[in-house]
C-alpha cells in the first residue's frame, strides 16, 4: 500500500488535536487535585510541563494538518516527502504523549536520556519544516 502524505499527516494531525483537545480537561483536573490535595504550587515542574504538553500537542497537531494542505506545493521527492512526514510525526509525539511522560520525571541536573530523546525528535521535526518550506521556495529537491 503506498502511503499517501498528504492524507496521513492531515488524518494524524486531526486524531492528535482531538486527543489534545480532550486531554485538557483531564490534565485540568489532575492540576486541582495536586494542587488542593498535595499543595502543589503553580509553579511546579509538573504542572508547567503538563501545561506545556497541552499546548504545544494542540500547536504540532495543527502544524501538521497544515503539512498534509501544502505538500501539493511542495516540489520535494516523494522520498523526501516520507522522510517529512515521519520527522514530523516525530515531532508531534514528542510535544504530546513524550511530554506528558517527561512531567511525570523530576528534574535533575544529572543527565537524563529522556531530555536527549526530545531535543532530538524535536530537531527531526525542524529540519523537515525547514526542508518542507524548501520544498516550497525551489522548483525540484530531490
Amino acid at each position: 500500500m503506498r502511503l499517501d502524505h498528504r492524507l496521513y499527516n492531515i488524518l494524524f494531525g486531526f486524531i492528535c488535536f482531538a486527543i489534545a483537545e480532550a486531554g485538557g480537561p483531564f490534565l485540568a483536573d489532575m492540576a486541582r487535585k495536586s494542587i488542593v490535595m498535595e499543595g502543589i504550587n503553580v509553579q511546579s515542574w509538573e504542572y508547567i510541563t503538563l501545561r506545556s504538553s497541552h499546548a504545544h500537542f494542540a500547536l504540532f497537531s495543527l502544524l501538521q494538518i497544515v503539512i498534509g494542505l501544502t505538500y501539493p506545493l511542495s516540489h520535494a521527492s516523494k522520498n523526501i516527502k516520507t522522510m517529512q512526514t515521519i520527522m514530523f510525526t516525530a515531532g508531534t509525539l514528542a510535544m504530546g504523549p513524550l511530554m506528558f511522560v517527561h512531567a511525570q520525571i523530576k528534574p535533575t541536573l544529572d543527565f537524563v536520556f529522556f531530555d536527549y530523546l526530545l531535543g532530538t525528535l524535536l530537531s527531526l521535526h525542524l529540519l523537515a519544516l525547514i526542508s518542507h518550506i524548501w520544498g516550497i521556495a525551489n522548483k525540484k529537491i530531490t
